[in-house]
């Protein structure tokens, strides 16, 4: 996929990615990424004030729509 793409070019450029999807378990997304991932409550509670480099939404769902960012 190119979720997956852009995923494993981050990783390999040496940064530190964690991933959500709200349509697949934490353990999907690390067998089949190779990264960490962050679980819904996580995602609710999220506030922009969290440190991050970048935040890269790569998906349509109606979640992230939602989410003020």
């Amino acid at each position: 996929s190119k979720a997956k793409d852009l995923i494993l070019k981050l990783v390999d450029q040496g940064c530190n990615v964690k991933a959500y999807d709200p349509y697949v378990v934490p353990s999907v997304i690390r067998e089949q990424f190779n990264v960490d991932s962050v679980n819904d409550e996580w995602f609710d509670d999220w506030v922009p004030q969290d440190k991050f480099d970048g935040l890269i939404v790569f998906s349509p769902h109606d979640e992230f729509k939602e989410k003020k960012i």
